[in-house]
């Protein structure tokens, strides 16, 4: 298993455990880096037609640019790995790297 699959089946993990049910709608945000300002918004253009919300930031303490994008999701584990492995491709092809995932925690009602 993945280093990456392996944080993600953790976080849900440490999410059930905390109540939130994974059938609810979440703001699930990922995150991906890039060497430019130019790579990072080609890839949040791309983002955006897929109806991700999109941030593009110059990170903190880095010379890469952050992309945040943002969208309403099951956090199920086939959805997640699904998004994920798209949000690699996004990543690699516009020369940058993918950092994962993370919500807040939405508990049932």
């Amino acid at each position: 298993m993945s280093k990456r699959k392996q944080a993600d089946e953790a976080t849900l993990k440490q999410l059930k455990f905390q109540g939130v049910d994974s059938d609810l709608p979440h703001r699930v945000e990922f995150f991906l880096y890039f060497p430019t300002e130019w790579d990072a918004y080609v890839a949040a253009t791309q983002l955006v037609n897929l109806q991700f919300q999109v941030n593009v930031n110059l990170s903190k303490g880095a010379e890469q640019w952050l992309c945040v994008a943002t969208k309403k999701l099951k956090p199920t584990s086939e959805r997640l790995k699904g998004v994920s492995d798209f949000m690699e491709k996004v990543a690699v092809g516009n020369s940058g790297n993918y950092d994962g995932w993370g919500t807040p925690v939405v508990k049932e009602e």
